[in-house]
């Protein structure tokens, strides 16, 4: 875990080291102490301080960022595409990585992300191979970068309780993308989910033991594969067998409505973004919270 100095902080979003302390003591940015007493930031706590108060990161150095070519200033989503699409062919993994994190830290949201101008930019560079020799090697290399460029961000969102809900999910037998069960995950963490995220190729019996094991109050299955009736088939067995949990069963991917069974099962609910992941868990997280405080007596 990295952690930031109120002077550093201070640094990183052009404000004094005196007004860092004064937000710390007035309860506006959690801080561990070190040995000798000492202010330190976490650097989830960071980014959500800069997130919420809407202040630019001047210095990205600070928090071991490079220079983004000043992306963040840019908001249209089908020039983001450009730039994102610029940036992996070329693979720029660095100014990426940078690039992502100035838009999330510039108060983006991670699904409004995703759903935009990563998925534009993804999109044609996995046409390339159509007519580039190369098309192949720089797919391959663009989903590495855009790997990397998740897991980072997942080091910029602060861990959510122990008591919060817990969602598991991967993707199925037979699909074997990697980034839609990461977008997934971050989107969830993002809400304020606890999260375990299976990968790809995962066993159809695993979504259902692990849910088990750890308690899950959501499953979440990536289907990024086309539709198919050996996919479909084991849904409403596995939404049926969620069912006592409870758990939702959250089909995510562009052909998630598609995969639908049909009769529909009660417990089997479709998202074709990110957008309405975020929509469907933040209202099932607002429930569980609710929940939990009424148990506990809390108004």
């Amino acid at each position: 875990m990295k952690y930031l100095s109120p002077k550093q902080l201070g640094q990183a979003i052009g404000v004094s080291e005196s007004s860092l302390k004064r937000w710390i003591d007035d309860g506006q940015i959690s801080v561990s102490r070190t040995a000798g007493g000492h202010r330190r930031i976490e650097l989830p706590e960071a980014v959500r301080f800069v997130r919420q108060r809407g202040y630019t990161v001047s210095d990205p150095s600070v928090l071991g960022l490079t220079a983004s070519d000043d992306i963040t200033g840019r908001s249209d989503t089908g020039q983001l595409g450009e730039q994102f699409h610029d940036l992996l062919t070329r693979g720029k993994d660095k100014q990426f990585i940078a690039a992502v994190t100035g838009l999330y830290l510039a108060g983006h949201g991670l699904a409004e992300l995703i759903d935009g101008p990563l998925r534009t930019a993804m999109a044609r560079i996995g046409e390339l191979w159509h007519n580039n020799p190369d098309g192949v090697g720089i797919e391959h290399r663009a989903t590495d970068i855009c790997i990397r460029t998740l897991g980072y961000l997942h080091t910029l969102v602060p861990y959510p309780p122990e008591d919060r809900p817990l969602a598991v999910g991967g993707a199925p037998p037979g699909d074997i993308h990697l980034i839609p069960s990461l977008c997934i995950s971050l989107v969830l963490a993002e809400q304020g989910w606890r999260e375990l995220n299976l990968g790809a190729n995962t066993p159809w019996d695993q979504f259902v033991a692990v849910a088990e094991r750890e308690g899950a109050s959501l499953v979440w299955c990536s289907m990024t594969a086309e539709p198919s009736a050996s996919r479909t088939a084991p849904l409403s067995t596995l939404a049926q067998r969620l069912a006592h949990l409870p758990a939702p069963l959250m089909v995510g991917g562009r052909h998630a409505a598609d995969q639908m069974p049909r009769p529909p099962h009660p417990n089997l609910y479709a998202a074709n973004s990110m957008n309405e992941l975020t929509i469907f868990s933040r209202g099932l997280l607002a429930a569980h919270l609710a929940k939990n405080n009424h148990n506990n007596g809390v108004a």
